[in-house]
């Protein structure tokens, strides 16, 4: 955190520091972030929240629960970087959330790439607002805890209803790039969505798919083509097709 408080957390996810007028007390770890909630509560005045939990399902939840008592902007970490012994150092503690941040979106990339190299992007010209010093530390914060929240839930706030699945969202914005043909929203059929092409044609792939996929057909070269063929049936180019099936192979719910 910032302003009056800071938060910090032990080596081993064990304890929760908090600098409140220069004096320490200490508290449960994270967790679900409740008690990091009640902190920026009692602040008093405008803060930034930021945190770190070593464990992988409880940060996510901490994350939620961030979301959900309207704090979006509120930087969650997944990992055990021991941010509370930096103390002052922002420069470090500004390095070690960007490794954070960068180290899941290419873990991510292969996923969702537009997306994830979307993101990396907005992480690169945030850290370079930050270098030149071309932004305060507070805004720094505040943007970096908007990407990490999008880096971890696989979206931004502006994503269409319809894309309710990671591999929906996937074939979106994958779709959006300029290799993609306009002009597959004409034929779309059913799915047509107005002004959207890349919309329209992502929930006819996603239907097809899961029509026509057979059992374990991954890695089983004439099971593949079967999800090749279904793919040009809608895409009629033949690299589009071996571009989105690589993003398709990486998605679960296919």
């Amino acid at each position: 955190m910032t302003g009056n408080f800071h938060v910090r957390f032990g080596e081993r996810g064990g304890e929760t520091h908090w600098l409140q007028n220069q004096k320490v007390r200490s508290a449960p770890t994270l967790r679900s972030g409740s008690l990091l909630l009640k902190v920026g509560d009692e602040a008093g005045t405008p803060v930034t929240l930021y945190g770190q939990e070593k464990d992988a399902a409880t940060s996510s939840l901490a994350r939620m629960n961030m979301i959900l008592h309207n704090n979006p902007t509120a930087l969650i970490m997944q990992g055990n970087n021991q941010l509370g012994g930096l103390k002052g150092d922002k420069t470090a503690i500004a390095e070690i959330i960007e490794n954070n941040v960068r180290r899941k979106i290419i873990k991510e990339h292969l996923n969702d790439p537009a997306f994830y190299e979307k993101m990396s992007t907005l992480l690169d010209e945030i850290i370079a607002a930050r270098k030149a010093k071309a932004i305060e530390n507070e805004e720094y914060l505040k943007r970096m805890g908007e990407l990490t929240n999008k880096v971890e839930v696989g979206h931004s706030d502006e994503t269409p209803q319809q894309l309710n699945t990671p591999g929906k969202r996937a074939l979106y914005n994958n779709l959006k790039k300029p290799q993609a043909n306009d002009q597959l929203a004409e034929d779309a059929g059913v799915y047509h969505v107005d002004g959207d092409p890349a919309l329209t044609t992502a929930l006819e792939i996603d239907t097809a798919i899961k029509k026509s996929r057979p059992d374990g057909w991954r890695g089983v070269q004439a099971r593949e083509q079967v999800i090749k063929a279904a793919l040009f049936n809608i895409l009629k180019d033949r690299d589009e097709v071996e571009r989105i099936f690589k993003i398709i192979f990486q998605q679960h719910e296919y």
